[in-house]
């Protein structure tokens, strides 16, 4: 009886075992055979680049050899937007915004200067307040400070009339500044924008339409940053297009980067204002863009610039009073301000804004 009990237990979990090498073999073959195991990225397969001249009226500007690129090139400099190859991890890495590629792009700055200068401008009901912008900090330059600053304006819009007469109106107004190569002007492409009833709820008590605003700020913020950091600047200076600069303001901002050089900063303040005047060095770019990318429809920009700050040096464990006094360490102010806002009719339909910097001397 044992004996045969024996051997009925042998056959049971030699049937096991058979079960188990047929099953083995038959995933090694799964695995083999699946076409989409081990592929290489050069072999999947990339829709063709199209130009946004496709879907445009005449007349703009654009740079044609943007939308040249080949789809498989092996250039890592000229990859099509979204490519993640031989770009860092903090990389934004949504609708092109690693390494984006304008619609529109009229002038071309020269690379490697020592202040690069984003100015985000969409359009106000009846105002202009770009000219007089442009106009206050190009006069307060020098001759010799026009060889290591630039200027990006980015046009927050997809209008195609009005960048049109925009582009016109300003390559008229500053001919000299973009023949110098100081000033350049950029549009993304429609792709930027997401639809904003599916992606932005109202939150903090503000209105739907406030809440979009504030959204589109900042993915502008974000597109313009990472196209400035690829410009190779060594500081970037956020500013508004309804600002005006003190005199000598260059000179000014120099000398207190430099009287901080080797302070662990985050970011410098040259205006007391929400997010003007705010400067960054380059290599803090790519992980600012991918905080705000992230949190686009959440925040304010300047609330999410100090949010950015406290991340990196706040700790649960200590107090708010131990935080606030650090992030006065990582977030250095500079008194008097450089820059004045002079904006009364905001970007945001209706509504008025009085804000004005005292700490800002002409």
């Amino acid at each position: 009886m044992l004996v045969e009990l024996c051997v009925s237990s042998g056959r049971v979990w030699a049937g096991i075992l058979i079960i188990y090498i047929f099953a083995m073999l038959y995933g090694i073959l799964a695995l083999v055979g699946d076409p989409n195991v081990n592929r290489k990225t050069s072999d999947v397969v990339q829709p063709p680049l199209r130009s946004p001249k496709d879907d445009a009226g005449p007349g703009l500007v654009y740079e044609d050899d943007l939308f040249k690129i080949s789809a498989f090139s092996d250039d890592s400099n000229a990859y099509p937007q979204g490519s993640l190859r031989n770009l860092p991890i903090d990389f934004p890495l949504a609708h092109g915004l690693a390494k984006p590629m304008p619609a529109i792009r009229a002038g071309s700055v020269r690379a490697n200067a020592t202040l690069a200068i984003g100015i985000p401008s969409v359009q106000r009901q009846g105002q202009d307040y770009l000219t007089p912008t442009l106009e206050s900090l190009f006069r307060r330059l020098t001759d010799e400070q026009k060889k290591d600053t630039v200027f990006i304006i980015f046009l927050g819009d997809t209008d195609i009339a009005y960048l049109d007469e925009r582009v016109r109106s300003l390559q008229s107004k500053f001919a000299d500044e973009i023949s110098a190569g100081v000033l350049e002007i950029i549009a993304p492409p429609k792709s930027l924008y997401p639809d904003w009833s599916k992606t932005v709820r109202s939150s903090f008590g503000d209105t739907i339409e406030r809440s979009i605003w504030r959204s589109k700020q900042n993915l502008d913020q974000v597109y313009l940053m990472m196209y400035i950091y690829h410009l190779r600047a060594e500081y970037y200076l956020m500013l508004e297009d309804d600002v005006i600069a003190t005199s000598d303001y260059v000179t000014k901002l120099k000398k207190a980067v430099e009287a901080k050089k080797n302070d662990p900063w985050v970011y410098m303040s040259f205006c007391g204002l929400g997010a003007i005047g705010k400067l960054f060095r380059r290599r803090t770019l790519p992980a600012y863009a991918s905080f705000l990318h992230t949190f686009w429809n959440a925040k304010p920009l300047d609330w999410l610039q100090v949010d950015f700050a406290r991340s990196k040096i706040c700790s649960y464990d200590e107090s708010e009073k131990l935080c606030v006094k650090r992030l006065k360490t990582v977030t250095p102010e500079t008194q008097p301000s450089l820059f004045q806002h002079i904006g009364k009719y905001s970007s945001l339909p209706g509504k008025i804004q009085k804000l004005r910097d005292r700490k800002f001397k002409q």
